[in-house]
């Protein structure tokens, strides 16, 4: 579908003798095309110091079933390695949000050596396959099978215990507490008239164009589920998620258009009630972000002037589009 150049594939980092890189996403990208794609901007981390270096590079990919995981969370990485798994071991993997089992059978050798399905292993129904060490989880005897040929659904607890969080990237209360905290504030901002239209997911029946041109559709029920579920690993991504609501108003809609102006008071509230981890209650901050509304107004163009900002945009965007592309692999 897409052509691909050999010389920008990064399997391996140039001077490298790994095959694994450690790289920080500094920059994420949406592109509504068929299919939709995600690209990650990284820069290289050096594997001695945990400093980032002038390297990076871009990997663009979308979602589809039955790819193996080549981009993993650094934490947990660093926890499935260090359990040093050895050959008999037996473990339990998630398949569809279930329990799986097996045992370890042998290391599988490679030059340079890397831990990406380093280990073949022999399910407990008789199946063979390669697995990553982040794959494997130590079994739960208190959720277990009659049968381990069979599976077990996913705990609840289980699911949180998944989901790496630092401490120091939520208030001292705790995730848990703050979670909460911001799910009941959520509740009572989607009540309020101004978020209305930004309550529930776009009816793609009404709006089947909207699904075109937005890359990345968000709304409020959407990041209240996600809190509720633990979904997000740190305060930022919430607020990353809630800005997404702006940013797709005014991009399907005119500017200075009264659903621009409401996305941007329900963006402002929302970041400002999750920011003051005292509050509990968004009313006070939302009457007094009902009364700067003024400064959420826009310029209204003429058709003609909108008319050359819009060919400037595409030109603009043209041309960036083709910066990108000439330097978007290069390490």
């Amino acid at each position: 579908m897409y052509s691909i150049s050999p010389i920008l594939k990064p399997y391996r980092m140039r001077g490298s003798q790994n095959d694994e890189v450690f790289a920080k996403v500094i920059d994420i990208k949406y592109d509504v095309k068929p299919p939709r794609l995600v690209t990650l901007k990284l820069s290289v981390i050096d594997r001695e110091t945990n400093e980032q270096t002038n390297a990076h590079f871009s990997v663009r990919y979308h979602d589809v079933e039955n790819v193996v995981d080549f981009i993993i969370l650094r934490q947990l990485y660093d926890l499935s390695v260090s359990r040093e798994w050895k050959v008999g071991d037996e473990f339990q993997s998630i398949i569809d949000d279930k329990w799986w089992f097996g045992t370890i059978q042998c290391l599988k050798e490679s030059t340079p050596f890397s831990y990406f399905q380093c280990f073949d292993v022999l399910w407990a129904n008789g199946d063979s396959e390669l697995l990553s060490p982040w794959d494997l989880e130590p079994i739960n005897e208190q959720n277990l099978p009659q049968n381990r040929s069979e599976s077990v659904p996913i705990t609840h607890q289980e699911r949180l215990a998944l989901n790496l969080s630092k401490e120091e990237e939520w208030p001292e209360c705790g995730k848990p507490d703050e979670c909460l905290r911001i799910v009941n504030g959520l509740v009572r901002i989607m009540e309020f008239a101004q978020a209305e239209d930004f309550a529930a997911p776009v009816d793609l029946n009404k709006h089947p164009v909207y699904g075109m041109m937005i890359s990345y559709p968000m709304d409020l029920s959407t990041i209240k589920s996600r809190v509720e579920n633990h979904f997000y690993r740190r305060v930022e991504a919430i607020k990353f998620d809630i800005k997404f609501i702006e940013l797709n108003a005014q991009h399907f809609n005119e500017p200075g258009s009264e659903i621009v102006k409401k996305a941007k008071i329900v963006c402002a509230l929302t970041t400002r009630f999750i920011e003051d981890e005292q509050c509990y209650d968004p009313m006070p901050i939302y009457l007094d972000v009902i009364s700067h509304s003024d400064d959420f107004d826009e310029p209204v163009a003429t058709e003609d002037s909108k008319d050359d900002d819009r060919d400037e945009e595409y030109r603009e965007v043209r041309r960036s589009s083709r910066r990108k592309r000439r330097v978007s692999f290069q390490i």
